[in-house]
């Protein structure tokens, strides 16, 4: 793992810029080594037989010579053998200006999938009556030219027929290549970060010639997207020339683990300089539920790394793919500051993961207790999330759940010690909300029981009692009943806890009360609090 500074990055950028310009581009042939990497190209562009799974994923921010529409797509195939198809591919395409997005997934089978170079022809489809693919090209003489490529596919609605030209040597994600990603072990790695494209799309029946620029991500090994670990993955392409590759992934506990096997972040700097790191911040900002409202992704994030601070919007709500499982894929827009100076750049985001509302559970006071308020309200977040921190509000009501009082907002700790200003005997209930950053995830929970505020030597008031008081309220008189007939002693106490009263009862007896002042009172046989019912005397 290389850690230069920020400073160093941006003098090695001058440096780029000049040997750029310079067109001194001595990685663009075939063979190509990285110094320090495992990859070697062509060959490790072509097909990988005997790895779990493979993939060629392509995304790109278009712009349309006759319209000036805003495009976006990625398109990717997989190599992933089901004994009845070899993989699928999936397709997606958007009107950047309108929002407008329409995907498609499909199986397929691979008659061509060079192993020494790329070129994939596809037969897409259920019958394989689709015709797709992406090949390096050649010169006249049949000669394969570095890193330059044509990518044809179809779907309904949407088609492409595309030349990538990449202007950037590839990075070696991970740094050489070859990293330890999730819980599944080893996975190849590596990006080309910018290309240069021309050709055609053709959306809703409008064919039009475009320009603009793309990222290439090819990935194999043992790192399955099936195993449960759902992930956030974006890729950043920057105003000053600086890309970034940037993965959190969520294990089965929805935690990210602060490893670099769950967190890094690969950076392009130039043709000779790259970095990557997992010492970086990234904070959720916003979240989207989808129409159905079964899934809620994160849509606005603040990445934060020393002297780099950037907000990464994406740019559509609706960008959900849902075959060959749910998740999102759509473009994103990015502002900030790299040492003080602005930047702007697009990128792309594809999101496994999906948000839950906050599932709390309070745990003090519980019951029908007596509490003095000189021990805290106490809770727990029973669904704890990486990349959704939760605030909570603690209300308190006083007439019978009706309407709540905030007594403490926007807290980050699971407790909070009151000092309520309540009468002595005042019955209430706590509700305690949480949510996310910006309320769109949020949840609340009500105390089960009340409390009854002041009340000591009462420990647990049970709803389920062998004691019945009527009339309640009581005004001078108040009948007594027991479940079993049985002679007992009956205590009353006031809501001091106070014994003010025992007397003899066997099954139904009516007491005079007009001695009692005006209050909350609790009555239960003698020696046993679990078989209590309060009353109160007008």
């Amino acid at each position: 793992m290389r850690t230069q500074s920020i400073r160093y990055i941006l003098l090695s950028l001058s440096v780029f810029a000049i040997s750029f310009c310079s067109n001194a581009q001595a990685w663009k042939t075939y063979p190509h080594h990285q110094a320090g990497s495992v990859l070697t190209f062509p060959n490790d562009e072509g097909y990988h037989p005997g790895e779990v799974v493979e993939w060629w994923y392509t995304n790109a921010h278009l712009k349309g010579d006759v319209t000036g529409t805003d495009y976006a797509l990625m398109l990717t195939y997989f190599y992933y053998d089901t004994l009845i198809y070899d993989g699928f591919r999936i397709f997606e395409l958007s009107n950047e200006n309108t929002g407008q997005f329409i995907t498609e997934t499909q199986p397929c089978t691979y008659p061509t999938l060079a192993q020494d170079h790329l070129e994939i022809v596809a037969k897409t489809g259920l019958f394989g009556t689709g015709n797709e693919e992406w090949k390096t090209l050649r010169d006249s003489a049949n000669n394969l030219i570095p890193f330059q490529y044509r990518l044809k596919a179809n779907m309904p609605g949407g088609s492409l027929d595309l030349t990538y030209n990449a202007i950037k040597r590839p990075l070696m994600v991970g740094g050489t290549g070859f990293l330890y990603e999730g819980i599944t072990g080893y996975t190849y790695y590596y990006s080309e970060t910018e290309i240069q494209v021309t050709g055609t799309i053709t959306m809703n029946g409008v064919t039009e010639s475009v320009h603009g620029k793309s990222w290439i991500d090819r990935q194999w090994g043992q790192f399955d997207p099936n195993n449960g670990e759902q992930y956030t993955w974006m890729s950043l392409q920057l105003s000053n020339g600086m890309d970034f590759n940037l993965w959190n992934i969520f294990n089965i506990a929805n935690q990210i683990p602060d490893t670099s096997t769950y967190r890094f972040c690969s950076v392009y700097i130039n043709d000779s300089t790259d970095m990557t790191m997992s010492d970086f911040t990234l904070d959720r900002l916003k979240y989207e539920y989808t129409a159905d409202l079964q899934r809620c992704y994160d849509q606005k994030w603040h990445f934060t790394r020393g002297n780099v601070d950037l907000t990464i919007t994406a740019t559509h709500i609706n960008n959900e793919v849902t075959l060959p499982f749910r998740f999102f894929e759509g473009s994103a827009l990015i502002e900030g500051t790299i040492d003080g100076t602005p930047v702007t750049g697009v990128g792309y985001i594809e999101l496994l993961h999906s948000f839950a509302k906050p599932q709390i559970t309070i745990t003090s006071p519980v019951g029908h207790v007596g509490w003095l308020g000189t021990t805290p309200i106490t809770w727990k977040l029973t669904n704890p999330e990486d990349g959704r921190p939760i605030y909570y509000d603690v209300e308190v009501s006083t007439d019978n759940k009706v309407t709540y009082t905030t007594i403490a907002p926007h807290l980050t700790d699971t407790s909070y010690l009151w000092s309520p200003s309540l009468t002595i005997g005042t019955e209430g209930w706590f509700r305690i909300t949480g949510y996310s950053i910006d309320t769109t995830l949020i949840n609340s929970t009500v105390s089960a029981n009340s409390f009854i505020f002041g009340v000591t030597g009462i420990s647990e008031l049970n709803t389920t009692t062998s004691v019945t008081v009527f009339p309640n309220p009581a005004t001078s008189t108040l009948n007594i009943s027991l479940a079993v007939n049985q002679k007992q002693q009956l205590q009353i106490f006031n809501s001091m806890g106070m014994l003010v009263k025992e007397i003899p009862i066997t099954q139904t007896t009516q007491i005079n009360i007009v001695d009692l002042p005006s209050g909350l009172y609790f009555i239960h046989p003698r020696n046993n609090t679990q078989q209590t019912e309060k009353f109160v005397k007008q």
